[in-house]
């Protein structure tokens, strides 16, 4: 699934691998250091 990570801090990433929302979730909490983590936000 394409898309960005975001969080409830608003903040949003680029998400390169298709389809791996694990992938989306370390990345916003590694960045940001928070349990709640994001996700990835299909566009269109």
């Amino acid at each position: 699934k394409e898309g960005y990570i975001v969080n409830h801090t608003g903040c949003k990433y680029e998400c390169f691998k298709l389809g791996d929302n694990d992938y989306c979730l370390r990345e916003c909490k590694l960045r940001h250091g928070k349990g709640s983590g994001g996700y990835c936000y299909a566009f269109g």
